[in-house]
């Protein structure tokens, strides 16, 4: 697992947006690794309300920040602490203090 600290809650967007997109290109190795993971990914992001969540979720791939909808952002603690996100990018002024305490 892997998390990513951005300077910013933009950042943490477009960075999980650009490794999903890499990995869709065959760069990295992918971030689902069985039917599973892909079934809990898959209907996570079906309740998540961030559509760019959706489409990163889907790619096993998570962002956490504060301007994230408090149930979107409880997901995303969830699937980290479960093991069931690959990689997340997070913002510290908020996301990195929950998902630290969550992971513990």
């Amino acid at each position: 697992m892997l998390v990513i600290h951005c300077s910013s809650r933009k950042g943490t967007e477009e960075t999980a947006m650009h490794i999903l997109a890499k990995s869709r290109n065959g760069l990295h190795g992918g971030y689902i690794h069985n039917d599973a993971q892909r079934g809990q990914l898959h209907a996570a992001a079906d309740r998540v309300i961030d559509k760019q969540l959706q489409q990163a979720l889907r790619g096993g791939i998570g962002f956490h920040h504060g301007n994230l909808e408090p149930q979107d952002r409880a997901t995303i603690e969830n699937l980290f602490l479960h093991r069931a996100i690959m990689v997340c990018t997070t913002h510290p002024a908020h996301a990195c203090h929950a998902i630290k305490i969550k992971a513990r």
